[in-house]
């Protein structure tokens, strides 16, 4: 057998649960720096340092997470087929998607009848070309992501806040059928 690579699941989880809260924040954050007894009143130099701030923050957040999401996913699937051919005892992952299952209405743009939609929308993270928060006064917890593929673009809305409620559940599976695999995996 050869290495792969190690996954965290906590940091995971840990980075969702980060980007949930400040999906979360939205209004109170801004109401509460206005507030402020420290706040010097230059509201639009801190509006504008706090949105470029959270601009890269969720950027950087989203896509650690769909990429350490996909690479659990392929060792996984490729652990499962190693074993599956080596070990009778072994149990093929019986993963359900569907315990986690992202409702059409926390992602606009992705075909809710697609057979991976939690793989699909790690991708569109992964590979979009533009990136961009939905802002009211204050971020709305929601993104827009476009790009190109196979020559057609494409656009996806996402409640980031949905998102993050499936993804630590369907990471938490994950990690459950990890340590299931890893008991039948030779090093």
């Amino acid at each position: 057998m050869y290495k792969k690579h190690v996954i965290d699941f906590f940091k995971i989880q840990d980075d969702l649960l980060i980007l949930f809260s400040l999906a979360s924040a939205k209004e109170k954050l801004v109401v509460a720096v206005n507030n402020s007894k420290y706040h010097d009143g230059n509201i639009n130099q801190l509006s504008m340092d706090y949105r470029f701030w959270l601009e890269d923050k969720v950027s950087r957040l989203l896509i650690d997470i769909a990429t350490h999401t996909r690479i659990a996913q392929d060792i996984i699937y490729d652990c499962d087929e190693a074993m599956s051919g080596q070990n009778s005892s072994f149990k093929r992952s019986t993963l359900s998607i569907s315990s986690c299952e992202l409702r059409p209405a926390s992602l606009v743009g992705i075909n809710p009848e697609h057979k991976d939609p939690i793989r699909e929308i790690c991708n569109k993270i992964i590979h979009a070309l533009s990136f961009e928060l939905e802002y009211v006064d204050f971020w709305s917890g929601k993104i827009s992501l476009r790009g190109i593929q196979r020559g057609s673009a494409w656009q996806v809305e996402v409640d980031v806040n949905e998102l993050c409620l499936r993804l630590r559940k369907y990471i938490e599976l994950l990690h459950q059928q990890f340590v299931y695999t890893m008991q039948f995996y030779e090093v």
